[in-house]
């Protein structure tokens, strides 16, 4: 027994010994196929296909890339006809693809354009060491090569994972002959690829006029109406192919076809590649030269936007006009300014460009200039004697705004020096250096206070840049201003502080900062008189709430409403500061002014938790307010869990507004949970609804019996007629 298993085992190991060696031996030989069908080795590949036809069908894949190819394809690529039609006899695939899929004939065609990048050199023989070239190399002849592969039936139309066909990749580079073979054999001229092109735009593109006349002759279209695909003028135009050009203007088109993504001509294309010659040949066929396109863009806006001098000036000596509005509220001068083209810029001024339009809410090219920081084109613009006090901008800021904003030192300089009103408010209120604390700009903050900025300035908002500076968190910008004297509490109608900005935000080490300067931490300053802890409270800032605590802030104080701390709390949820306060001695059942409490704002919300919080805190699940009790305020909202809580910690299920209730059972729970029902108008608010109502029948039988409602019910009870409870 034991010699059989042994004998079995002996017998498998041999086996598969044989068939690994095997393998490897195919692997080689076809390792061996590919470099012969590389380097043209002819009588190599006879003698490789003679050991075995099937190495000329056999794919290799790798598993660097996701890539195949055949000993069919690299012969192709290389353009060895030979090879090809030896290939081709032992039975190769003619429409084998590689992971990309191009095929043979897409290889035949691109000239071997993918060879370097689609055949490793890995999946040769030799690959530590170059091969010795062959005696004899086969001659090249893509052409050749070609028809062998159509007259095998390779798939003329099939197209690789970009879309590209055959056509697409002779027109691309150029072949004529190949792209004549293709067309006579019925290929179709118009195939889009991936990248919105056909082989039309791809001659054009490249030059290939005479690729062009063909497939013009086949009846290829020049502009056609493919959502944003490219025209073959555009692609001409964009590369200076002034004789492709010229070729397809002479076939009737409009020089104005719109064909570009956003509805441009090829002027537009010409302009921005700065090709002058095909603009001359465009504008000699009456091109409007003024036409925008769907942004409101002008082809002289483009030239000024990619800083085409040249390009520009034949526009303007063609008489384009120096003003045009794009959708983004500017116009050439705009454009140019903001990035910074002085050439283009002083050619538009030159033409007669206005520096301050009237259009509102445009943008001034000086403001243009002052925020990307180009003080060359900023000193040039007020050269032409305009105020650096010019308002232009959507809100009424000046230049200076827009330079401190950004932090454009250099510039901000160069305003002051020419007569920057440095205390300007804008449409708001706010000042120039309320712009550099809000974006925490500290250089230009110090710069506006050395040249005397006022530190404080009450914007539409009832704030100022201490506030701000606090509220976005940056500290360097919050000592500065206190350096400068700036009031942390202002006698301002309805202003909010530095600490409350602090506060709300969470930026605790602000709020110490502040509070070092012996602010009490009780100050009320906002519209209602909230104090930096209720409005922590509020947000959730935990921290914020723990540093105002722990200096003694009174954590029962209200604001005018009488809301304190943890009426903000309970209101939004936030269960941490709910605990919080409770722990450092909040009294949960204080009303407000409405004679709400911190319990019934959490029932109201739906705030499950925060509940629990307070009713293990000791509140009162009865407390009303007029005649609104938690169950009543948690039953209207549809909370059933927290119905639940409630009934389990106490609430009476028939409580629910004085003598009325009493008399007519209107505003009990119960009434109010059928009416809800009633009105719902999707069962999952009705099924919620009816849940609360067995919640309530539950209760009010355990209350008549004298046991008070512990838990949950656990059998689901039929739905009540409209008397049955508390009747």
């Amino acid at each position: 027994m034991k010699f059989s298993v042994f004998f079995v085992l002996l017998l498998t190991y041999v086996s598969a010994a044989v068939w690994a060696g095997g393998r490897q031996v195919t692997d080689q030989q076809l390792a061996s196929l590919l470099e012969a069908c590389r380097d043209g080795d002819c009588q190599s590949v006879r003698a490789l296909l003679g050991e075995k036809t099937s190495l000329a069908r056999k794919i290799l894949s790798t598993d660097e890339q996701e890539q195949k190819c055949t000993a069919l394809d690299v012969a192709a690529a290389a353009g060895y006809a030979e090879i090809v039609r030896l290939l081709l006899a032992a039975g190769a695939d003619v429409n084998s693809h590689c992971g990309a899929g191009v095929t043979p004939l897409m290889q035949v065609c691109a000239l071997g354009r993918a060879k370097g990048s689609k055949l490793p050199t890995h999946l040769f023989a030799s690959e530590s060491k170059p091969s010795p070239k062959p005696a004899v190399t086969c001659p090249r002849d893509y052409l050749h090569c070609l028809r062998l592969l159509l007259g095998q039936g390779a798939d003329i139309e099939h197209s690789d994972q970009n879309g590209r066909t055959a056509l697409y990749h002779a027109a691309r580079e150029g072949e004529l002959a190949a792209l004549e073979l293709l067309l006579s054999q019925g290929a179709k001229v118009q195939g889009w690829s991936s990248s919105q092109s056909d082989p039309l735009c791809n001659a054009a593109f490249g030059g290939h006029v005479a690729c062009v006349k063909a497939l013009l002759i086949a009846g290829s279209p020049i502009v056609t109406s493919r959502k944003y695909g490219h025209s073959a003028l555009n692609c001409a135009a964009q590369n200076g192919h002034v004789d492709v050009l010229r070729c397809l203007l002479q076939q009737g088109i409009s020089a104005n076809a719109e064909s570009e993504p956003s509805g441009g001509t090829p002027l537009f294309i010409a302009v921005e590649k700065g090709q002058l010659a095909c603009m001359q040949v465009l504008l000699a066929c009456g091109i409007d030269i003024d036409r925008p396109d769907q942004d409101g863009r002008t082809a002289l806006y483009d030239a000024a936007y990619h800083g085409q001098l040249a390009a520009l000036e034949l526009l303007l000596a063609q008489g384009a006009k120096v003003q045009g509005w794009s959708s983004y509220e500017n116009d050439p001068l705009c454009i140019a300014a903001f990035n910074g083209h002085i050439a283009c810029g002083r050619a538009l001024l030159v033409a007669g460009s206005p520096i301050v339009t009237g259009k509102e809410y445009g943008y001034s090219a000086l403001n243009c200039a002052a925020e990307n920081g180009h003080v060359d084109v900023l000193q040039c613009l007020l050269q032409q004697g305009i105020s650096a006090n010019a308002e232009s901008e959507p809100s009424g800021g000046t230049p200076l705004f827009v330079a401190s904003a950004e932090g454009q030192l250099a510039c901000m300089r160069v305003l002051l020096d020419a007569g920057a009103d440095i205390d300007r408010s804008d449409q708001k209120g706010r000042t120039v250096l309320y712009y550099a604390a809000h974006q925490g700009h500290l250089a230009a903050l110090e710069l506006l206070l050395a040249q005397g900025a006022k530190v404080q300035g009450w914007n539409s908002w009832n704030s100022d840049p201490l506030y701000v500076a606090s509220f976005k968190g940056h500290m360097v910008c919050v000592k500065a201003l206190l350096a400068a004297g700036a009031p942390i509490l202002t006698g301002k109608k309805h202003g909010f502080s530095a600490l409350n900005a602090a506060a709300q935000n969470g930026h605790v080490a602000i709020l110490e900062y502040l509070l070092q300067q012996g602010v009490s931490a009780n100050a009320q300053s906002s519209p209602l008189g909230a104090t930096p802890l209720s409005i922590a409270a509020e947000r959730g800032q935990v921290a914020c709430m723990q540093a105002l605590l722990d200096v003694d802030a009174e954590v029962n104080r209200p604001n005018s409403r009488r809301r304190t701390a943890l009426h903000c709390a309970a209101k939004r949820g936030q269960l941490e500061a709910v605990a919080l306060l409770v722990a450092n001695g909040a009294r949960v059942d204080l009303r407000d002014n409405e004679g709400e409490t911190a319990l019934l704002a959490a029932c109201e919300q739906g705030h499950e938790a925060v509940v629990a919080s307070l009713l293990a805190a000791g509140a009162n699940p009865s407390l009303a307010t007029g005649t609104v009790t938690p169950l009543c305020n948690a039953v209207r909202h549809g909370h059933p869990r927290i119905v639940e809580q409630l009934l389990m910690a106490g609430a009476d299920p028939l409580q629910g507004g004085g003598f009325f209730a009493l008399l007519f059972g209107r505003d009990r729970p119960s009434a109010i949970a059928r009416r809800q029902m009633t009105s719902a108008v999707d069962e999952q608010t009705k099924e919620c609804y009816a849940e609360i109502i067995q919640l309530l029948r539950q209760a009010h039988i355990s209350s008549r019996s004298g046991h008070r409602c512990t838990a949950p019910p656990t059998e689901k009870t039929p739905l009540l007629s409209q008397h049955s409870v508390g009747k």
